[in-house]
């Protein structure tokens, strides 16, 4: 019986991937995020799956744990750096809606969308990343 109003909420767009990085001598792959996350769980392969797919599926996750400030993880491979050596050249991973990746403050959307491609990084003794 007349005008009503309308309440919008507009949520801004999860974290996204900007890096994908190898860390072979660490035995490591690790993503850097675009913006500090919520840092779902990531101990386990089955907390990683539901939280990321890999282009190439014989990734050999074990666990994973976030850096400080939550806006870089680091995933742990099995193997030794077998797997390194005979990687695809090309190679990315999609964030998954079910894992409920979102910013720290859980007001964005979850996360979604691919990674850039798989870089390999080799770094000195104490140094960064």
């Amino acid at each position: 019986s007349g005008l009503g109003r309308s309440l919008f909420h507009i949520l801004p767009v999860g974290p996204s991937v900007v890096a994908f990085q190898a860390l072979p001598l660490q035995q490591q792959l690790r993503l850097v995020f675009s913006t500090t996350t919520n840092c779902p769980d990531v101990r386990s392969t089955a907390a990683i799956r539901t939280v990321l797919a890999f282009s190439d599926t014989s990734v050999p996750v074990v666990g994973g744990h976030w850096e400080p400030g939550c806006k870089a993880l680091r995933l742990l491979l099995a193997g030794g750096t077998s797997w390194f050596a005979a990687r695809p050249s090309v190679m990315t991973v999609q964030i998954l809606e079910s894992g409920k990746l979102r910013d720290h403050h859980e007001v964005s959307y979850p996360a979604s969308g691919a990674s850039p491609p798989l870089e390999e990084l080799y770094c000195g003794e104490g140094e960064l990343p």
